[in-house]
């Protein structure tokens, strides 16, 4: 019985912001998301001005030092934020887009009364941001055992447009297209299948 194994990767990227199903957040959220940005560095600190009481309590402060020193350390400097859309609870979830060409998704949540300390951070893992689909179809190419590869415009009309593809005419291979609701980006689904 053949095995074929699915990896999918979702690329995005931004679109005019006529499309924006979310509203930007709250200013508190965007100027701390712009302070935290400021903390991958060799020496962050300043953590009280920053971070509610009970944050700090269950992550301590030797502990966020070594969080943005070690993001720091692997990506480089913080060189600016993206919004990507609001969460529950009142958070945000940004791209934090690093010097080495990294890219991390941060979650951010503030207190509402001032001074608007932060509650909640999440700091996914960073992945190496591809610098064109070219750069994907070459990486495709070296995968073992048969490999397809499709990403499309979804919002294009009358239909989707074809970015780029490799073997996506194979029967045995599917394409999958998805949407990112409430999203103000427009998303593409590239698929690549292996034996």
């Amino acid at each position: 019985m053949k095995r074929i194994l699915p990896l999918a990767l979702l690329v995005t990227f931004l679109v005019h912001p006529s499309f924006a199903a979310d509203a930007a957040p709250d200013k508190p959220l965007l100027d701390r998301a712009a302070d935290v940005q400021k903390l991958f560095r060799k020496d962050p600190g300043g953590y009280a001005k920053l971070f509610d009481e009970s944050f700090r309590k269950a992550v301590p402060d030797k502990q966020l030092t070594s969080i943005f020193t070690s993001y720091f350390k692997k990506y480089g400097a913080c060189t600016s934020i993206q919004f990507k859309q609001n969460a529950d609870g009142g958070a945000a979830v940004f791209d934090f887009n690093f010097a080495k060409g990294q890219t991390a998704p941060v979650t951010l949540s503030v207190d509402p009364k001032d001074p608007h300390l932060i509650t909640g951070l999440i700091i996914g893992p960073a992945v190496k941001r591809a610098g064109s689909f070219d750069d994907i179809l070459a990486k495709v190419k070296t995968l073992p055992g048969a490999a397809s590869f499709l990403a499309q415009q979804l919002d294009a009309q009358p239909k989707p447009k074809t970015l780029a593809s490799y073997n996506d005419d194979k029967s045995k291979h599917r394409a999958v297209a998805i949407t990112s609701m409430g999203v103000s980006l427009a998303s593409y689904l590239m698929m690549y299948l292996w034996k």
